[in-house]
């Protein structure tokens, strides 16, 4: 985490005052990360300049019309209240960093050139099951795009890139520097431009050694690319640990959906998770998107104005100061499903069979989840309805 010292508490908020009138870019600010990026932003430093969204189309909507979606998120419900005019901060600029034919319109990129001090990168596939050509092509090679319309900003002050403190988890101790990666981006790169999905398929376990997805090997790979540019550019590598719900601000609780550990969460509350293969006594390392995102914008805050040298890496983890393990985090999932705020309807009682045992496991999965997803997928074939029974739970393995 960014050391704040005493001198940093007394002397006032530093934080907006450094950002009032600087202007940044944020990608993938649709996501889950990066709108608590640009809610905070919008919120704790009013003076901000323009705060620009890189934004595709998408589900039949152009960017603009996505940004009028965009403002009317209830994680805005807060600023919208303190300043109703909040939106004049926003600005949509069209683009895909994982489309291969990305370019920016002229006058948005001269837009991009004239203001821009900060660049936030969130844009990625944060999807554990996806093929390594989906996750190199949009982990990978969309930060190399953001790389190279980064050095066409003059006034750049922090180019941050926003990585994940798993990539390295075959390591036992992960500190605040760069590791090597597991395969030369560049050389991934060509390799998934010109390898057909058979072959791909073949090399990924390979590629994957001890890492377990081929998010965590992209994410990998991504920050050895980073790193080539730090000669060039202003690098910050911030290595957030689990994304939570945001704890506190702007609204308690809010998720945008059930990805990651909160489909773990819904799951186990309701009765759709009844066997688990894990280590009660293993540290679980969490952080709530509210705090994330307070420590990203602090980070680009700290290299800023300090001056560090690039590349700058971070973690965002709680490493020993909030530890927690995955046996207590159940305990009090299951005692607020049951007591405080129980999930209905259930399947069955949220109390799920932890072992360690891979064969107990193995015999617990199937006739506790899998064989009850196909019996209850059959009783809603039989309703004339679709399905959904074994595709959410085998989305639950992941």
């Amino acid at each position: 985490m960014v050391p704040v010292g005493r001198e940093d508490v007394r002397s006032g908020p530093q934080v907006p005052q450094w950002y009032a009138g600087r202007s940044v870019l944020v990608t993938g600010a649709t996501g889950f990360l990066g709108i608590a990026i640009v809610e905070k932003l919008l919120r704790s430093c009013p003076e901000i300049g323009t705060i620009y969204m890189l934004m595709r189309s998408k589900r039949g909507q152009d960017p603009q019309e996505r940004l009028e979606a965009y403002v009317s998120n209830v994680m805005f419900s807060k600023v919208r209240g303190e300043r109703p005019d909040f939106a004049r901060h926003l600005f949509v600029i069209a683009g895909d960093v994982s489309s291969p034919d990305f370019q920016l319109e002229e006058q948005d990129m001269a837009a991009l050139q004239r203001d821009v001090s900060v660049v936030f990168h969130c844009a990625a596939s944060v999807r554990f099951d996806d093929s390594l050509r989906k996750a190199v092509n949009t982990n990978v090679v969309g930060t190399k795009r953001m790389l190279q319309l980064a050095e066409q900003l003059p006034n750049l002050q922090a180019f941050l890139y926003i990585s994940t403190s798993f990539c390295h988890s075959d390591h036992q101790v992960i500190e605040e520097k760069l590791y090597p990666a597991k395969a030369d981006p560049e050389k991934i790169m060509n390799i998934v431009s010109s390898m057909d999905d058979d072959l791909l398929g073949l090399i990924t376990p390979k590629l994957l050694g001890n890492l377990p997805n081929t998010y965590a090997l992209t994410k990998n790979m991504t920050e050895e690319l980073v790193a080539r540019y730090s000669d060039r550019l202003p690098i910050v590598i911030a290595r957030p640990s689990i994304v939570t719900p945001v704890w506190r601000e702007p609204l308690e609780g809010w998720a945008p959906n059930m990805n990651g550990p909160v489909g773990f969460f819904v799951a186990g509350g309701k009765g759709v998770l009844r066997a688990m293969l894990a280590y009660l006594n293993f540290k679980t390392d969490i952080v709530p998107v509210d705090c994330t995102a307070n420590a990203i914008i602090a980070v680009a805050w700290h290299f800023g104005e300090t001056r560090q040298a690039s590349p700058y890496v971070c973690n965002i983890t709680n490493g020993d100061q909030n530890r927690i393990t995955w046996g207590e985090l159940m305990k009090n999932l299951m005692r607020i499903n049951t007591t405080e705020v129980p999930l209905r309807p259930i399947l069955w009682y949220p109390q799920p069979i932890v072992t360690t045992s891979v064969v107990w496991y193995t015999i617990c999965h199937f006739f506790l989840e899998f064989l009850p997803a196909y019996i209850l997928d059959f009783v809603i074939r039989l309703s004339g309805r679709k399905p959904l029974s074994v595709e959410e739970e085998t989305k639950n393995r992941y």
